[in-house]
C-alpha cells in the first residue's frame, strides 16, 4: 500500500507525541475500535474490518469533572481519560475496550453513561481477562475473549471468521517483527532510549501496514553504533510510559535507557504469534499467558521480564519510578530492589512527580548523581580489567 505520508522518524515522533489518530483518520466508512490498557487483542478488531488504536490520557490536562466523581486513589491517568470521555473526545470510536487493570475507570464510565451525563461517550466494554497464570482461570478467560469477539461484531456489523483472524495475526506479526528490529538497533547502540520508546509507542496509534512501512524506511537511515559509551539503564515505572518525560530526564543526565519494563517499550517487543493453530486459542494465550502487562499473578511471573533484563551486559543500573500517585506498585518495591541487588545492579528509587517543576528538578538532581556514580564505577571496573 502506497503511504500518503513521509515515512521517516519525524513521522513516528509526530504520531507518538500528538497521539495522532491515524487509524481514525484513515478509517473511511470502517468502524474504529479504541483500546485502553495493555493486553486487548486488536486482531479481533482488524478481523472485523475495523481500524484500531490505543487511547491514552491527554498529558497534564485539567480534570474538574473527573475530580467530582472519581476517588483520589484512582490514578491521574484515569481521571484524564474519564474527563476526555465525558467531554466527547472519544466520540469517533464505535467501541472503547478497557483491559481489566482499568476496571475502575470502566465502572465509573459505565455509571456516568447510565446517568446520561456523557452523551458523547462511545459504547464501552471491559475485557475482563484474569491476570493469573494459573490454569484454573482458562475457561473464564476464554469466555472473555469470546465476549469481546461478540462485542466487536456488534459494533462493526460484521461476523468474524477464523480466516480473517489468521490474516489479522499475520498483519500484527509484521508489527512485532518491526519492534524486535527496533530493539536490536538499540542493543547495538544505534538508538537512544527516547528514540526507541518513540518508535515502539507509535505502533499503538498506526495501522499495521503504515507502521511497518515507517520503520522499514527509517531504520536503514539510522547511523551505526554511537551510543554504546553511555551508561545503560533499565527503567521501571509504576505508571504507563505514555510520554518521554522520564527518558528525556535520564538521557539529559548522560545515560542511555537500554530497556524499559513497559508494553509500549522494550517489554512489548515479543515473538510472533502462530498462524497455524486455531486463532482464538492463539489470541487467548497471547493476552493471558503471554501478557506484556505487569499486572500478572503471581509476582514471580510479573517480574520475570524485569529479572531477565537486569542481567544484560548493557544495563549498568536500574531506575525505579514510583510517583506520589502510585497506590499499587510500591508494594512490589522490596522485591524489585532485591532482584536488582541479586543481579549486582545498583538502583535508584525516584518518588518525584515529573509533572511539577519541583519534581523534575529533584529527579534530575538525584538522577545525575546516580548516573555519575555508575559512570565512576564503570570506569573503575575498566581500569581493574586492564
Amino acid at each position: 500500500m502506497r503511504e500518503r505520508f513521509e515515512v521517516t522518524y519525524a513521522t513516528l515522533a509526530s504520531i507518538y507525541e500528538t497521539r495522532s489518530s491515524t487509524p481514525v483518520a484513515d478509517r473511511g466508512s470502517r468502524p474504529c475500535i479504541g483500546t485502553i490498557g495493555s493486553g486487548v487483542p486488536i486482531e479481533i478488531a482488524l478481523a472485523a474490518g475495523a481500524a484500531a488504536m490505543a487511547v491514552t490520557p491527554p498529558p497534564r490536562a485539567a480534570t474538574p469533572i473527573a475530580d467530582t466523581y472519581l476517588d483520589d486513589v484512582v490514578s491521574p491517568d484515569d481521571h484524564r481519560l474519564f474527563e476526555a470521555a465525558v467531554e466527547g473526545d472519544f466520540e469517533p470510536f464505535d467501541l472503547l475496550v478497557l483491559s481489566r487493570p482499568r476496571q475502575h475507570l470502566f465502572y465509573f464510565l459505565k455509571e456516568i453513561r447510565r446517568l446520561g451525563r456523557a452523551p458523547r461517550a462511545p459504547p464501552i466494554w471491559l475485557f475482563d481477562v484474569l491476570p493469573s497464570v494459573r490454569e484454573s482461570v482458562r475457561d473464564h478467560n476464554a469466555r472473555c475473549l469470546e465476549f469481546l469477539r461478540s462485542a466487536v461484531e456488534r459494533a462493526s456489523g460484521r461476523t468474524i471468521v477464523d480466516d480473517d483472524l489468521r490474516a489479522a495475526i499475520a498483519r500484527t506479526n509484521r508489527v512485532r517483527e518491526a519492534r524486535r528490529r527496533i530493539e536490536d538497533a538499540r542493543a547495538n547502540g544505534r538508538l537512544t532510549g527516547c528514540e526507541a520508546l518513540t518508535a515502539h509507542g507509535a505502533s499503538a496509534f498506526m495501522a499495521p501496514e503504515s507502521y511497518v512501512a515507517a520503520v522499514d524506511a527509517w531504520l536503514p537511515q539510522v547511523p551505526t553504533a554511537n551510543h554504546l559509551n553511555k551508561t545503560g539503564l533499565l527503567v521501571f515505572s509504576s505508571e504507563p510510559l505514555h510520554d518521554l518525560s522520564l527518558h528525556r530526564l535520564l538521557e539529559h543526565c548522560g545515560a542511555r535507557v537500554t530497556a524499559e519494563d513497559d508494553p509500549l517499550g522494550a517489554r512489548g517487543a515479543v515473538a510472533d504469534l502462530s498462524t497455524d493453530r486455531p486463532p482464538m486459542d492463539v489470541l487467548l494465550e497471547a493476552c493471558w499467558l503471554g501478557s506484556t502487562s505487569r499486572d500478572v499473578y503471581p509476582p514471580e511471573a510479573a517480574h520475570r521480564w524485569f529479572e531477565t533484563n537486569l542481567r544484560r551486559t548493557d544495563v549498568a543500573g536500574v531506575v525505579i519510578h514510583l510517583p506520589p500517585a502510585d497506590h499499587k506498585v510500591g508494594w512490589d518495591y522490596p522485591r524489585l530492589a532485591a532482584l536488582s541487588q541479586d543481579a549486582d545492579r545498583p538502583h535508584l528509587l525516584l518518588r518525584s512527580d515529573l509533572e511539577t517543576a519541583a519534581g523534575r528538578e529533584d529527579a534530575a538532581r538525584r538522577s545525575a548523581e546516580f548516573i555519575d556514580q555508575l559512570s565512576r564505577l564503570g570506569a573503575s571496573d575498566r581500569i581493574a580489567a586492564s
